[in-house]
């Protein structure tokens, strides 16, 4: 079909298992994001600096964020999302016909802001993506108050596309709201985690990325190290924990148990510390005790060649297959934990394997062109139809 003069042909792969390419006649779309700041700390604002620094690059998409959470504190919080809100009503009042809202939401409290900008979506008429990415959805979803649930439960049902980031969330998402979800897996630049060359000198480094915190495992994680320092004489192993949160406690914990000598906290890192840490690890561990809608701490250790092992839980077994990309374990687990990384520390070879197949399948199944390709179609396909019923 041939393009018209200001409206070029965008072709667009279908999927990251399709070959055949799509061609969708149209002018440059607006997309804003909505969400934590793309400059804050966390999973979410990681992955949409990423996918925004992506889209960027695109000749057919003009993009911008709209920040509704920033900062620790709940005044900062409560700030910011006022603010996100007045600025997303400005840019919906007068209908723009160009446009496309991504909204991203976790779970809790922040489906609750969230809820304000897709209704604001849904009265003006503008095309809206609610993007899924936190674990344990429809946990907290049972759980809730009666206000909570209703609230939840008409935002997913108009959004006019729900995204989730694993196939167990988008359960969860179908479960709740009797809607389905795509499914679109994070993705991440594979190569900038192997700018730096790996060097694994001194003790086997146990390496933990992430929040700090009880629902993340890291006390089990605990527990496992001193098992497994136990059966040594010291020195063997040292565990590294990257994240903020409950570090203080960890410290203590670390105390009591008389490991605080072995346990290094590094604090939050940044891209370039983070890469640091990985090629420099020799195992990385995910000991996530509660849903986990994902894993981006996984796909990253995968891309720098780092062998991983993650408890069984939500999304995880979609990165980790056992065996054969890492290691699964059973939550809060301390023994099946140190087991398996006795195991990798006594046997290089196996590492190698699982390091060499991880690399191999976040190549195939994680890289952020073909994550933003497979969103970028969605925006095209919610565009359209939007305006073909208008």
């Amino acid at each position: 079909m041939p393009s018209a003069p200001g409206n070029p042909t965008i072709m667009l792969a279908r999927s990251t298992r399709e070959s055949e390419y799509l061609r969708y006649p149209m002018r440059r779309l607006r997309v804003v994001h909505v969400g934590p700041s793309p400059s804050a700390r966390g999973g979410i604002a990681s992955v949409i600096r990423r996918l925004v620094d992506v889209q960027r690059r695109d000749p057919y998409l003009e993009v911008g964020s709209v920040a509704t959470m920033e900062g620790p504190g709940r005044r900062h919080k409560l700030r910011a999302a006022i603010r996100g809100m007045h600025q997303v009503y400005r840019m919906l009042r007068d209908r723009p016909r160009d446009l496309v809202l991504h909204v991203h939401a976790a779970s809790r409290a922040s489906m609750l802001r969230k809820s304000c900008v897709v209704s604001l979506a849904h009265h003006y008429e503008v095309p809206v993506i609610l993007h899924a990415h936190g674990g344990g959805l429809e946990r907290f979803f049972t759980e809730g108050s009666h206000p909570y649930r209703r609230i939840v439960l008409r935002t997913l049902r108009l959004a006019d596309r729900r995204v989730a980031v694993s196939g167990e969330l988008a359960r969860q998402i179908e479960v709740i709201s009797g809607r389905g979800a795509s499914v679109v897996y994070n993705g991440i630049d594979v190569d900038a985690f192997r700018t730096h060359p790996r060097s694994s000198a001194g003790p086997f480094k146990i390496l933990y990325l992430g929040r700090v915190c009880e629902p993340k495992g890291i006390y089990v994680l605990l527990e496992a190290f001193r098992e497994l320092t136990r059966e040594t004489e010291g020195g063997e192993y040292q565990l590294l924990i990257a994240g903020e949160g409950e570090t203080d406690a960890v410290r203590r914990r670390a105390r009591e148990q008389g490991t605080q000598d072995d346990v290094k906290i590094l604090g939050w890192l940044d891209p370039e510390s983070r890469t640091r840490a990985l090629r420099t690890a020799d195992v990385l561990v995910l000991p996530s005790t509660q849903l986990e809608a994902f894993g981006l701490a996984l796909i990253q250790a995968m891309a720098a060649e780092l062998p991983v092992i993650a408890t069984r839980v939500g999304g995880v077994p979609e990165i980790v297959q056992d065996g054969t990309t890492g290691v699964l374990v059973p939550p809060r687990d301390p023994h099946a934990i140190a087991h398996a990384v006795a195991r990798l520390a006594r046997d290089e070879a196996e590492r190698r394997r699982l390091a060499d197949n991880g690399l191999e399948k976040v190549r195939r199944d994680f890289d952020q062109r073909t994550w933003a390709d497979e969103i970028k179609r969605l925006y095209i396909a919610l565009h359209r139809g939007a305006h073909l019923t208008t």
